[in-house]
């Protein structure tokens, strides 16, 4: 059965989007800059943070906007592109829940800088919590011992807390 699931069209728009936009025409600003006005090195410095954010989220989509999940194979797309990773051929899953968010921290596969790195807000997705049980059950069977270190970091973790 094919799952989509859709990134709130807004929020998306306003959340990565535009200061994927803003950070592109703020790297070829700065360059200018940097050549016209002494070489200053905050510019540098500004040109290299905002191509590092433009890279990261137009050319690694690590930011999806749709992920489809037909059961043979997830498919993530952003930017009119699309990462497209079979069940069956991934050989690493690593699903990590961000502090204090309901983000996730998606790796699949053998990541590199520009591909199987992804961050999924769960709040923002249509069906998120449903979209974040499949990439568990996904990850603890490929992992089987995950979900055990997970539940004993989970319980020392509360146990320091109730002290």
């Amino acid at each position: 059965m094919k799952k989509e699931y859709r990134y709130d069209s807004l929020r998306y728009m306003l959340g990565v989007s535009i200061p994927t936009f803003l950070a592109s025409i703020l790297s070829i600003y700065s360059v200018y800059q940097y050549y016209t006005g002494g070489k200053n090195k905050f510019y540098l410095f500004v040109f290299i943070t905002c191509t590092m954010i433009a890279i990261d989220h137009f050319f690694a989509l690590t930011h999806p906007k749709v992920i489809v999940d037909n059961e043979e194979k997830i498919q993530l797309y952003s930017f009119g592109r699309e990462h497209t990773y079979v069940w069956n051929d991934i050989e690493k899953i690593n699903v990590r829940k961000a502090a204090f968010t309901n983000k996730i921290y998606l790796r699949l596969g053998n990541t590199s800088f520009f591909k199987g790195r992804y961050w999924i807000n769960i709040d923002l997705f249509n069906d998120g919590n449903e979209l974040l049980e499949i990439l568990k059950d996904h990850e603890a069977k490929l992992h089987p011992m995950m979900d055990r270190f997970n539940r004993r970091s989970t319980r020392r973790i509360n146990k320091n807390n109730a002290r």
